[in-house]
């Protein structure tokens, strides 16, 4: 069975990344979890998983991490009438790409990204297929080449919930630990392709991508990401509580 992953490149910063240049793109975190939630049922099932991610050639670097998590394929959706797309052209340059690539009986989401944090996308592109959709997964109970078994949970409730396939789903959990690959693991992953699809490859109407087939504007963007700092505290455990006193009382210098 073909399952699509959805991911999306992010900057390294609003995905606590550690890397010393917060420019450098990464896994948006919730479709790191996505993936290895998908990657983890071929323990049991004979699954092709594509990776699908939207966005300019700078996001191919990112992109390879996920053949090195073992997917068999990536595909990138790279052309300048992309540019700019919000939620409602975003799910409509996805869901026609994932009609072309083929039949396929599961898609996956993260819920949101940390850039944006709109959590749309997934709802958008199950409406725009016509299939099920089902949001806030924490995990995959029991997979079939039938159905999927899933839990659910939000602030209200916890469920299980049991899907035909097709269907579209979107994880509410996230994850920043990406698998530690060795040289030889990155030059393999390296050497894969990297597909690149076009608005012409996957017969979309450039009028309703891109800027032009957005409903939103964006009028300005502010930068006011605030980093946090921490103190190291080493010492006997009544000197670590008098720092910890000075730090609350405001008297630390």
């Amino acid at each position: 069975m073909n399952i699509n992953v959805c991911v999306k490149a992010v900057r390294a910063e609003y995905a606590g990344s550690r890397q010393q240049n917060d420019n450098s793109l990464v896994l948006n975190p919730y479709d790191l979890f996505a993936l290895k939630s998908a990657l983890e049922q071929r323990k049991n099932l004979d699954l092709h998983i594509r990776c699908l991610s939207m966005g300019p050639s700078t996001v191919r670097d990112a992109l390879v991490k996920c053949y090195i998590m073992g997917a068999d394929q990536v595909v990138l959706l790279n052309d300048p009438a992309f540019a700019g797309s919000d939620t409602v052209a975003t799910s409509y340059i996805l869901s026609a790409a994932i009609s072309k690539l083929g039949a396929s009986g599961l898609t996956v989401f993260g819920g949101k990204s940390v850039d944006s944090e709109t959590g749309q996308v997934p709802g958008g592109v199950a409406e725009r297929l016509g299939i099920r959709y089902i949001s806030d997964v924490t995990q995959i109970i029991k997979m079939s080449g039938d159905d999927i078994v899933l839990e659910t949970s939000n602030e209200s409730y916890c469920a299980v919930v049991k899907a035909a396939f097709p269907a579209v789903i979107s994880f509410c959990e996230f994850s920043t630990e990406v698998h530690t690959s060795s040289l030889i693991e990155l030059k393999r992953a390296m050497r894969k392709e990297i597909i690149s699809l076009g608005a012409s490859d996957i017969d979309v109407d450039p009028v309703m991508c891109g800027a032009r087939g957005s409903k939103t504007r964006v009028l300005e963007v502010t930068e006011a990401f605030e980093k946090r700092s921490a103190i190291k505290m080493m010492g006997r455990p009544m000197e670590e509580a008098a720092t910890i006193r000075d730090i609350l009382m405001g008297t630390m210098r």
